[in-house]
């Protein structure tokens, strides 16, 4: 359960901007602020300090809770227009150079000063470098002692650096030889000092630390970047997804939940089980299949409805009735709480022999499980570049008469499903209707 926090006054010092329990949301920086419900990832109803992701359109990161604190360009001095991208069909803003920032930050302002005792990050970004060289993702204050900041330092195995001031400082780590998109996790407590809790894609470290509350000093939150603060590092480059802080102590159910929302919303695969806002596991984890985790899914308690995804350089993505150019244009309509998640067992992605009924087939073997039901899916290979892993596809259409999609309850193929693999434009493409479980899929020649 969401301990009691200690920012009510903070909270009445700004005019009560957010609600507590988190609803509210902003059209962007040129909309005011709407009262509007909006459902909290994971649906935990959390305390929010800063809500935000990009919109289309927008060279800008666009505060969810309501506050109107957008990240909007730091200096007319500073190359201020990150590009905007597509991250599993969703807006992101990506960086190079550039800084963004929220004036005033966004911890609440108080006189006197109150601290906020507890604090949970959560961050998804694609790391486009992964040069091993220290970068601050968010930063806000300035010495060690009064900073909050957010960094990712590359080493050996990937590191995420946490450093929320007051003692708040930790280091979590992951294998560099995951995904390149990282949900990035963080807990510190006043009332539990001397721990901090990390983790990067669900692998979970824990530090020593001396955490008595972060107190705002009223600088600039910054993103990408930094601007002549303390040991102000590189600038990051990649993509920045979505940045939720949460002023509460949460429980590791509770963690749980908001990181699977993120993870589902972003296609980052978690060394975890994927959960929904009810705690139903809709991906059991197992190292076998620990790769590309991408999903379709519909969860309203929890703000989440992914009608097509593909895991960031991954070889098969998966739509509901259709594809279209980003998630928001697929229209496709599904049940609540229904969902369809994947992930491959890292096979070669060239023929192998096939299973009895068939020449060859595709080395990789994909896990597929389905709660409820998503309808009709889509299934599509990338068809044109011979070069790159979609190549299997390809080389398919020239050398072999007939491809098949195959699909079993058993790992083995047995007893399998057939439907036909067809050109589509720039694509290979199946259509598949899953029922509720788990089932095995690839691709066969006959």
């Amino acid at each position: 359960m969401i301990r009691s926090w200690s920012l009510a006054c903070a909270l009445a010092a700004v005019g009560c901007g957010f609600d507590p329990q988190g609803t509210g949301t902003d059209g962007g920086v040129d909309a005011p602020d709407a009262a509007m419900a909006l459902a909290q990832p994971g649906g935990v109803r959390a305390p929010m300090l800063w809500w935000a992701a990009a919109a289309p359109g927008q060279v800008a990161l666009i505060d969810r809770s309501g506050r109107g604190k957008d990240a909007v360009p730091a200096a007319p001095a500073i190359d201020n227009r990150p590009a905007g991208g597509l991250l599993n069909g969703n807006p992101v803003l990506e960086f190079a150079t550039e800084i963004l920032e929220v004036p005033g930050g966004v911890f609440p302002m108080t006189q006197p000063p109150t601290s906020t005792r507890a604090l949970e990050t959560f961050v998804v970004v694609r790391d486009a470098a992964r040069a091993p060289d220290r970068d601050w993702i968010l930063h806000e204050g300035t010495g060690p002692q009064d900073r909050f900041a957010v960094a990712k330092d590359w080493d050996a195995n990937g590191a995420l650096i946490l450093d929320a001031g007051g003692g708040c400082h930790a280091t979590g780590t992951a294998p560099l030889a995951s995904e390149p998109t990282f949900l990035l996790t963080a807990a510190c407590d006043a009332d539990r000092p001397t721990t901090v809790t990390t983790a990067v894609n669900g692998v979970a470290a824990s530090g020593a630390a001396q955490f008595f509350g972060y107190t705002a000093t009223g600088a600039p939150m910054q993103i990408g970047g930094c601007t002549g603060a303390d040991g102000c590092p590189a600038s990051f480059a990649g993509a920045v997804a979505e940045v939720y802080l949460v002023a509460a102590a949460l429980d590791a159910d509770q963690r749980a939940r908001i990181a699977s929302t993120l993870a589902m919303r972003w296609a980052v695969t978690l060394a975890a089980d994927l959960v929904d806002s009810a705690g139903r596991v809709l991906w059991p984890d197992d190292p076998r299949w620990r790769h590309d985790v991408a999903a379709i899914v519909r969860d309203d308690d929890a703000g989440l409805w992914q009608r097509q995804a593909s895991a960031f350089g991954t070889v098969l993505s998966i739509g509901a009735g259709q594809f279209a150019s980003t998630n928001a244009g697929n229209t496709a309509s599904f049940s609540d709480g229904a969902a369809l998640v994947w992930g491959n067992d890292d096979g070669a992605t060239f023929w192998v022999g096939g299973p009895p009924g068939a020449r060859y087939r595709v080395g990789r073997l994909w896990r597929v499980v389905a709660t409820g039901d998503v309808g009709e899916v889509v299934l599509r290979w990338y068809a044109q570049d011979s070069t790159g892993p979609e190549r299997i596809a390809t080389v398919a259409a020239a050398f072999i008469p007939t491809l098949e999609l195959w699909v079993s309850a058993a790992p083995d193929l047995a007893g399998a499903q057939t439907t036909p693999i067809v050109r589509d434009g720039d694509f290979w493409t199946a259509r598949f209707r899953f029922a509720a479980g788990t089932s095995y899929l690839t691709m066969i020649a006959r």
